[in-house]
C-alpha cells in the first residue's frame, strides 16, 4: 500500500470557522452548536444555512444565538436546472465565505452537492472536500435519500450512521466514522429512525472535534482514499 499521511491540524488552514447546511428539523444542528457552545474557543459555528424557508431549523440556530440564512433554490427564470443549481450554489459559496468559512458540515442537508461549491472547498494537498456529511446507514449499504428507511424495509438487524468526506458521486467520500445500532423486537420504522437520530447526534460532534484537533489522517491505496483517525 502506498501511503500519503497528512494530519490536517498542522496545516496552515488554523482556526477551523463551520457553517452547518440543513433542510429539515435541525436535530443534529442543535446538537452540534450545543456541542460548540462547550468549548467556543476551539473552533466556531459562524452560521446555519437552509434552501427551506419553512425549516424548523431556522428557529433552532436562533434559538441558541446562530445566525441563519435561508438561501432557497429557485427554478424560475432558468432555461435548466443544472443552471438554477449554478445559481444556488454561487448564492450558498458567496455567503458562507463573506463568514470566512472553511469547512461545511452537511445535517439533514437534502440537495447534492455540485461541483461550484466543492470545488470551493477543496483541498488540492488532501485530494479531499472540507465539506462532511451525516449519512443514516452503514455505506456503502442504503445509499440516498432515506437510508434508514431502506434498511428497515430490507429487514436488516443492525443499520447505523456513516459521517463521512463528501465527493463528487452520491454517499461515495471516504469514511470518518461509522456506528452499528441494532433493530429491536418490535421497533416501527419511527423506533428505528428515533434510535438512529440519537447515534448521530452522538458520533457528528465527536468527529468535528477529529477535525478540530487533526487527529485523522488520509491514506491513499492507488486511487482510493481511506480516513485513519487518531481517537483516545
Amino acid at each position: 500500500m502506498s501511503v500519503l499521511k497528512v494530519l490536517i491540524g498542522e496545516r496552515t488552514l488554523g482556526f477551523k470557522r463551520f457553517a452547518i447546511l440543513a433542510s429539515g428539523a435541525g436535530s443534529n444542528a442543535r446538537e452540534l452548536i450545543r456541542h460548540w457552545k462547550k468549548h467556543p474557543e476551539n473552533y466556531s459555528i459562524e452560521l446555519v444555512v437552509t434552501d427551506n424557508p419553512s425549516a424548523p431549523v431556522i428557529e433552532k440556530a436562533q434559538e441558541l444565538g446562530v445566525k441563519c440564512l435561508v438561501i432557497p433554490f429557485k427554478r424560475e427564470g432558468f432555461s435548466t436546472y443544472a443552471q438554477a443549481k449554478q445559481d444556488h450554489e454561487v448564492r450558498i459559496v458567496r455567503a458562507v465565505k463573506e463568514h470566512n468559512v472553511n469547512w461545511l458540515l452537511l445535517a439533514g442537508y437534502l440537495r447534492i452537492m455540485g461541483q461550484d461549491l466543492l470545488t470551493e472547498f477543496h483541498d488540492k494537498e488532501l485530494g479531499l472536500n472540507r465539506v462532511i456529511n451525516v449519512h443514516p446507514s452503514l455505506l456503502p449499504s442504503f445509499k440516498g435519500k432515506d437510508g434508514i428507511k431502506e434498511a428497515f424495509d430490507y429487514g436488516v438487524k443492525y443499520s447505523g450512521i456513516t459521517i463521512h468526506f463528501v465527493e463528487d458521486d452520491v454517499d461515495t467520500g471516504p469514511i470518518i466514522k461509522q456506528k452499528a445500532f441494532a433493530r429491536l423486537d418490535g421497533d416501527t420504522l419511527d423506533d428505528f429512525r428515533t434510535r438512529g437520530h440519537l447515534v448521530e447526534h452522538e458520533i457528528f460532534p465527536q468527529v468535528v472535534d477529529l477535525i478540530v484537533a487533526g487527529k485523522f489522517e488520509c491514506r491513499w491505496d492507488g486511487d482510493k482514499k481511506y480516513i485513519v483517525t487518531k481517537e483516545s
